[in-house]
């Protein structure tokens, strides 16, 4: 009988094949595609460069399976385009109002006809749809920007993104493939946290509010500070970001960076430091509100939890007296004040909504 022999190189070939099989063959499902993030900063982009400067442009809807995606997306475009200074950016408040009155969601689908009479009445020159299709092992973007004078489309955005943690989590859905990698086909329910544990990015939980309305429910700071930063670094006026609540230090830090960009960009500034930071991949990080800033010091420090220090943080609410002043606390006693200037160095957490 004819012996036959299998060299090196064809062994690690057989083992090749055989691991290759077992695993299901390639790359798992979740990792076709760019990060969600990544696409909506493209699409972003893409609408700064293609409508005109100085354009007044409203992000109406985006067509999704939950709440919660179509929030993210339409926030963090908002952000991304409110953060250029190029655009003027109808107001969140404005929109929910239209919404409202016009009875429609966030995920849900509105006609062409209904996106003109709707930018009319706010006075929009353009119109920011968009949706998400479910193509198979990952989905599908597209957001696109309609004139509202001619109806013609002026922006036309697509693309396919990964299945990855964020994506599953926004729309309810995890599970595990054979090969370990994530899938969107085994839902779970949303993970559930309290105040004191580990958040996904790796901070730390402070607030509850119970509900994921608005495409969040939970807050966490980051697990230590960052520095000191000036406030700011020349004074102006940002009515914008005078809210103190809770929920809005997202959109004042995004209207401070709005600002900035007319100042050399706001390097040094709190806000800007809290913008650019991005632990374990999570890159939506901002300088908390004045309300958010007392539950960090309620649930947080007075608990002995964050390694808080006790001296002064700033937040991200101004106050306005003819030109805008930032707002602190002292984390000693929880004393909040207006601070004259804003050009003291203070300590600063960032924070982030999920």
């Amino acid at each position: 009988m004819k012996k036959i022999g299998i060299g090196i190189v064809g062994i690690i070939s057989i083992i090749m094949l055989i691991t290759a099989c077992v695993s299901g063959g390639g790359t798992s499902a979740a990792s076709k595609g760019m990060a969600l993030d990544q696409a909506i900063k493209e699409a972003s982009i893409e609408i700064d460069q293609k409508i005109e400067a100085g354009s007044k442009i409203a992000l109406l809807n985006f067509t999704s399976a939950t709440e919660g995606f179509s929030s993210y997306v339409l926030d963090e475009l908002t952000a991304n385009l409110v953060g250029t200074g190029k655009l003027v950016v109808v107001d969140r408040k404005e929109m929910d109002l239209i919404r409202s009155e016009s009875n429609f969601q966030l995920s849900g689908e509105v006609s062409d006809d209904s996106i003109q009479a709707i930018g009319q009445k706010l006075g929009a020159q353009s119109i920011v749809s968009g949706s998400l299709q479910d193509i198979g092992g990952s989905y599908r973007i597209v957001i696109r920007v309609l004139n509202v004078e001619s109806a013609a489309v002026a922006v036309q955005y697509r693309n396919d993104i990964a299945a990855d943690s964020r994506v599953l989590a926004l729309l309810g859905r995890s599970g595990t493939t054979a090969s370990g990698g994530r899938t969107q086909t085994a839902a779970a329910p949303a993970a559930t946290y309290k105040i004191g544990d580990e958040g996904p990015a790796g901070g730390i939980i402070f607030y509850d509010k119970g509900n994921s309305s608005g495409g969040w429910r939970y807050l966490e700071a980051a697990p230590e500070d960052i520095g000191t930063f000036k406030a700011v670094t020349q004074e102006f006026d940002i009515r914008d970001s005078g809210e103190r609540g809770v929920g809005w230090g997202k959109r004042n830090t995004a209207a401070t960076m709005k600002e900035a960009a007319k100042f050399g960009g706001g390097f040094g500034w709190a806000a800007k430091a809290c913008d650019d930071f991005t632990l374990n991949g999570f890159d939506d990080w901002f300088l908390p509100s004045l309300d958010e800033l007392n539950y960090i010091y309620g649930n947080l420090h007075m608990k002995g939890l964050g390694g808080f220090r006790n001296d002064w943080y700033y937040s991200s609410t101004f106050s306005y007296n003819q030109s805008a002043y930032p707002t602190r606390q002292n984390f000693s006693d929880g004393y909040q004040e207006t601070n004259s200037s804003g050009h003291d160095p203070l300590r600063v957490r960032p924070v982030r909504q999920f």
